[in-house]
């Protein structure tokens, strides 16, 4: 690790010291399937243990499981009617330059290749340990977590088939 990487432990501290003075310690936590596999170095899922972290730190957790992901390649399209704000039953987004630049940043960096007929997202900087963890999808994912959770049910959101109604 770089000496300025952070775990989970570090993040959710973050958090939690950022938000400390709010007066509503409550959080809605959108999870997917990766967070709720097992691990042998512990006996709780991610899900559990990020809840767990912020129940610590007296938040109140509401947990909202959604499921399998939608496919790459809907959640591609999905986005690409997102941020064009040309279709009227979609929720757009705004983010907050001064507070969300890594989030920005990894959407940004994020690359796109073909898999097939379909495109999916170039996940290999993961990998690399060159790419900063931060400027790597995981941040874009976390809100494509965020923003499929919230609004699934509105948009026809299917966990059997994975996939999102768009015409």
């Amino acid at each position: 690790l770089r000496k300025d990487s952070k775990v989970l432990d570090d993040l959710i501290q973050d958090f939690c010291k950022y938000y400390e003075g709010h007066g509503c310690k409550e959080v809605h936590f959108y999870y997917d399937n990766t967070a709720v596999g097992g691990n042998a170095a512990k006996l709780e899922s991610f899900a559990d243990d990020v809840t767990a972290k912020l129940r610590a730190n007296k938040w109140t957790v509401h947990r909202h499981h959604i499921g399998l992901q939608p496919k790459q390649h809907v959640r591609y399209r999905l986005w690409e009617i997102v941020l064009a704000e040309k279709d009227r039953r979609f929720k757009p987004v705004r983010f907050n330059h001064d507070n969300a630049e890594q989030l920005v940043s990894s959407m940004q960096l994020t690359g796109v290749i073909q898999t097939g007929e379909f495109f999916a997202k170039d996940k290999r900087p993961e990998r690399q340990k060159k790419v900063a963890p931060e400027d790597a999808p995981h941040l874009g994912d976390a809100f494509e977590t965020l923003y499929i959770g919230r609004f699934k049910e509105e948009y026809g959101y299917n966990d059997t088939l994975s996939e999102l109604i768009i015409v």
